[in-house]
């Protein structure tokens, strides 16, 4: 019995800190790209060019959601490649 409370020691501290650090990375994320592109308000994002808006995208999208991201970017680019037949 003696192994498993060693397990249970170093296992619970680690699976309560690991929500904690990964919402502290993705807020200090968020927040070095407010600082980065300045568009604090609604009004502020009428400003926004086409390229700061790929960029905010391309980033939140690899770094958030990288499987879903590739996913759907093979699944765009099959359908383009394989355009459906009209049935007759």
């Amino acid at each position: 019995m003696e192994p498993f409370k060693e397990k249970i020691s170093w296992l619970m501290p680690a699976l309560l800190a690991y929500p904690l650090l990964t919402a502290a990375l993705r807020f200090q994320r968020v927040k070095y790209l407010k600082r980065k592109f300045k568009y604090d308000t609604k009004e502020s994002l009428v400003s926004m060019t086409n390229d700061d808006a790929w960029k905010i995208q391309q980033t939140i999208a690899e770094l958030e959601f990288p499987w879903t991201f590739e996913k759907a970017m093979q699944f765009a680019l099959f359908r383009v490649s394989f355009p459906p037949h009209p049935t007759r």
